[in-house]
């Protein structure tokens, strides 16, 4: 949008990370991480790639394991069950139920789950999931999810001064409250991040759209 002149820089407001959300009692470390992620027997669950950002995410995490362990890439997509994000075939979360609560404790359906920090957080969070343990990823498969903000240009007052409240301190403390880093932490560079940038429009803008539609 702003290469095209419709609106400000984009700026990163806060980050993300995927870790590993694991059922209870399974002894899952970072450093065990991958072993267990491999092994025949362990059931992994993961968002579905393309349709979702979590689930392109698990694939990096699949490509950056096959640097250690050549092979492991495939064998991890073949054996990745993809339960949230887009999937027809996944099976249906009954209504009030979380994802992450219902997979790995409910049904065991898994016994991991690659999943944001954030989700991780909130199923912790839930009723059944204080059991739940989040798992940070090892360096190696570190990946990290930026998220940029950016306002159109002549959109509504009030638009903008959202995006200013999301920017401040206020409103980064509220951010970090639910789990997302703020935007001055970083995956070291050899990690290689390589996180997709969302640009968020901020503002009631419809009348601009309305605009747009009719150029």
């Amino acid at each position: 949008m702003f290469e095209e002149g419709l609106g400000e820089p984009v700026v990163n407001f806060t980050s993300n990370r995927m870790t590993a959300v694991v059922r209870s009692g399974l002894g899952i470390t970072s450093d065990n991480l991958l072993d267990f992620l491999l092994k025949p027997e362990i059931k992994l669950g993961t968002s579905t790639p393309v349709a979702d950002p979590s689930g392109t995410y698990a694939w990096q995490i699949f490509d950056k394991a096959n640097q250690i362990t050549p092979g492991s890439s495939q064998i991890l997509k073949d054996k990745a069950l993809q339960l949230v994000g887009g999937n027809p075939n996944a099976p249906i979360v009954p209504n009030g139920k979380n994802n992450l609560v219902y997979f790995l404790e409910e049904t065991k359906q898994a016994d991991i789950f690659l999943a944001y920090y954030t989700s991780g957080k909130t199923a912790q969070a839930t009723k059944g999931g204080d059991n739940l343990q989040i798992v940070e990823l090892p360096d190696y498969l570190a990946t990290k999810a930026n998220y940029g903000l950016t306002t159109l240009k002549n959109a509504d007052p009030d638009g903008e001064k959202l995006a200013e409240y999301i920017l401040s301190q206020e409103g980064q403390e509220i951010l970090t409250k639910y789990g997302f880093s703020a935007p001055s932490t970083s995956v070291p560079e050899h990690q290689g991040a390589g996180g997709i940038l969302l640009a968020v429009c901020i503002g009631l803008i419809l009348h601009k759209k309305q605009i747009l539609v009719k150029k």
